[in-house]
């Protein structure tokens, strides 16, 4: 019997389609500015959560 883990892990062929699919329609020039500005999100949502209202260095976020 398989595992329901194994229905929710994705295989190499799928995530080869989605990243030619999200290629075609982002474009690959502006994938990097994509990918920047969903890492920017993610840290910003990961320090809202943990409640930090200051950046890493000590400086205040605007």
């Amino acid at each position: 019997m398989l595992s329901t883990m194994s229905f929710i892990r994705p295989s190499f062929g799928e995530l080869l389609l989605i990243a030619l699919v999200v290629a075609l329609i982002f474009g690959t020039r502006r994938l990097p500015e994509l990918g920047r500005s969903l890492g920017t999100a993610i840290r910003n949502f990961q320090r809202s959560f943990r409640g930090d209202d200051h950046e890493s260095n000590g400086t205040e976020t605007k």
